[in-house]
């Protein structure tokens, strides 16, 4: 905002009223609507939901209660811990998971990986 000289560890009441008065500046990226309203967060309400790094589905808030650290899900963390675990491979071109599908033409059958978003 540049109406606060550099400091490390600057006054919380400070920076919160700085903040307040300089609220109405601010614009939206998405709908560029100009003005924030400030109010004090609170932890309640809050859901701290979280991805699993290997499926991407939200871990449940029952887990991260009882392990606020977890990256993964029940289910993928089951898998990595048998030793199952998923190893996907990813389009070069958009980053999709590619899906394994099985080639046409005569003679053998062979599988191949293709990207569905991109069909390479």
């Amino acid at each position: 905002m540049g109406l606060l000289r550099r400091q490390a560890q600057p006054d919380n009441d400070t920076v919160r009223e700085l903040f307040r008065n300089s609220a109405a500046k601010f614009q939206c990226e998405v709908c560029g609507q100009r003005g924030l309203s400030v109010r004090i967060a609170t932890d309640q309400g809050w859901p701290q939901q979280r991805a699993c790094e290997i499926c991407g589905a939200p871990i449940p808030a029952e887990r991260l209660e009882v392990l606020p650290l977890a990256v993964r899900c029940a289910a993928c963390e089951a898998k990595s811990q048998h030793g199952g675990e998923d190893e996907r491979e990813f389009c070069p071109r958009c980053g999709e998971v590619l899906k394994l599908r099985l080639s046409t033409g005569t003679g053998i059958s062979r599988y191949t990986l293709t990207c569905p978003r991109c069909k390479t």
